[in-house]
């Protein structure tokens, strides 16, 4: 692991494993790179693989600006340039996954080929209010175990996560910064790139769950681009990653190689 400066903040990165494609792996909005460890250590055996954390998340620099999309995905080419690393396979977990929609669009000869994992629809996605309102009292009030609990009330959460999960998810929430959490929580609401999804030429694999509310408008983006293909995991929801990492690490180096 080390740290890499990056556009004035201190990005936290892992560049491991040195064979095959290189593979980014991208976490989402109120994740980190930890929620994606289990399925990144099958990755890396065949693939040199670069996680990350977003700045304001985990062990990156909380910085005071920065936080949209854009500048999330200028940071993603940006650290590829330190890396000295031309092209890349893309890897994004819901708001990772709309990260890859702008990396597809703005840096097409960078990106060799895009998997997107539940992401956030191409036009914007918004919570719904009861549980964002619960969410941010516990997250401003720094209250992990009445997080870990309305967590855990989820529909969108499968009871084949591990039990850490919980856990580990509240500890992200409360100890992101207030720019990252709340700022890209409105960024995300406000996306819209529907129209732009028909010009994505780069070969694109969405996996889904069969239970994610999201699989719907997952199911029209993925018509919306040229050439794309889906794979939906039955009982999987939104967080692939941590329920079906066998499967999903399956499907995704078939889908590389």
């Amino acid at each position: 692991m080390a740290f890499a400066y990056i556009r004035e903040a201190n990005i936290w990165y892992q560049d491991r494993g040195n064979r095959g494609e290189a593979i980014v792996l991208h976490h989402g909005h109120t994740a980190s790179e930890e929620n994606l460890q289990t399925l990144g250590s099958k990755l890396e055996k065949q693939h040199r693989l670069i996680s990350m954390e977003s700045r304001g998340v985990g062990r990156s620099q909380h910085t005071r600006e920065g936080y949209s999309l854009y500048s999330h995905a200028h940071d993603i080419v940006s650290l590829m340039d330190y890396l000295k690393i031309n092209s890349f396979n893309y890897i994004g977990h819901s708001m990772g996954g709309g990260l890859g929609f702008l990396l597809a669009i703005n840096y097409p000869k960078r990106v060799k080929r895009l998997i997107l994992l539940a992401p956030i629809p191409s036009s914007g996605y918004r919570a719904d209010k009861a549980f964002v309102r619960k969410r941010n009292i516990f997250r401003l009030n720094k209250n992990i175990p009445a997080l870990e609990k309305l967590l855990r009330k989820r529909k969108t959460v499968s009871h084949r996560k591990k039990e850490s999960w919980f856990f580990q998810r509240a500890k992200v929430i409360c100890s992101s910064s207030y720019g990252h959490y709340f700022g890209m929580a409105s960024e995300m609401a406000q996306f819209n790139v529907s129209k732009d999804l028909k010009n994505i030429a780069i070969p694109t694999l969405f996996i889904c769950g069969k239970n994610d509310p999201l699989l719907k408008k997952n199911t029209a983006d993925k018509h919306a681009i040229p050439s794309s293909k889906m794979v939906v995991l039955e009982n999987a929801g939104h967080d692939i990653a941590v329920e079906q990492p066998d499967k999903l690490s399956k499907i995704i180096l078939n889908f590389i190689q």
